[in-house]
């Protein structure tokens, strides 16, 4: 008998016995909150077909739960809207303190850090800042200085980071695919002529082995290159500025890959 149960399908499938759920309000509200829109989740209904799809919002508005759903109010309709709700969804990213996200604004290299530290979750660095140009009491200090010690990015001579400077898509793919080598053992460093495919050739030379790295070294089982980038190769201009849209469709693609998002 499915009446008074859950059925939550991500990744693996889960039930929830209703009963013992509303018994801890505040857990329950939690869990609702953090199911992401690719999810499954159904309720059971004991009739002939078990189940029939529910969504956390009515969930919650009928056991009166004090939910509060994530997301911003301006993701819809962009290209980019499901990744940005899912890590909105996980916590992984913030808007703009308005409920707004912004996926077309160009993103600079102090919001990337930002970006990037909150999405790894990592231990924040502690100490003096690295750069002379970024004081540990701005808002993005501790992001920045903890980007530059995992060895994410670097500075830009004389000791400055130029935290306000926008970030190109060649130097996003190029952190990103740093990244990549820290989160899953499986994308190798590329060698000699992996980097001179013509697919790479509008690319700077230093830029090249990121781009392999997310674009063209992971293929499935049947021999097929996945493309872990926002669009196809040939569609993005390297020199071109990046966009908070962008910059989640690849740190969402990256993570789920990875196995660090259950989708």
């Amino acid at each position: 008998n499915t009446e008074g149960y859950l059925q939550l399908d991500l990744s693996w499938r889960w039930y929830i016995k209703l009963e013992d759920a509303l018994k801890n309000q505040a857990a329950f509200a939690a869990l609702l909150e953090a199911i992401p829109s690719n999810a499954q989740l159904l309720e059971g209904t004991g009739g002939p077909d078990g189940w029939q799809a529910v969504t956390p919002a009515a969930l919650a508005f009928a056991y009166s739960l004090p939910c509060t759903f994530r997301g911003f109010s301006d993701s819809a309709g962009t290209p980019y809207s499901q990744e940005i709700d899912l890590l909105a969804t996980y916590g992984l990213v913030t808007g703009s303190g308005d409920g707004t996200y912004r996926p077309a604004d160009l993103l600079n290299r102090a919001q990337l850090c930002a970006l990037l530290v909150q999405a790894l979750n990592c231990r924040a660095y502690e100490g003096e800042s690295q750069f002379t140009d970024v004081s540990m009491d701005a808002w993005y200090g501790g992001a920045v200085n903890t980007a530059a010690a995992m060895g994410l990015v670097n500075g830009v001579g004389d000791e400055r980071f130029d935290p306000e400077a926008q970030v190109d898509h060649q130097q996003f793919i190029t952190i990103m695919g740093r990244l990549s080598k820290i989160l899953n053992m499986g994308f190798y460093e590329a060698k000699g002529a992996f980097l001179d495919v013509d697919p790479l050739v509008p690319y700077a030379s230093w830029a090249r082995e990121g781009v392999w790295l997310l674009s063209m070294s992971q293929k499935t089982t049947s021999g097929v290159t996945l493309n872990l980038l926002w669009d196809r190769l040939d569609s993005i201009a390297p020199t071109a500025a990046t966009n908070r849209g962008e910059a989640a469709a690849l740190v969402y693609n990256l993570f789920s890959y990875a196995g660090i998002l259950p989708v």
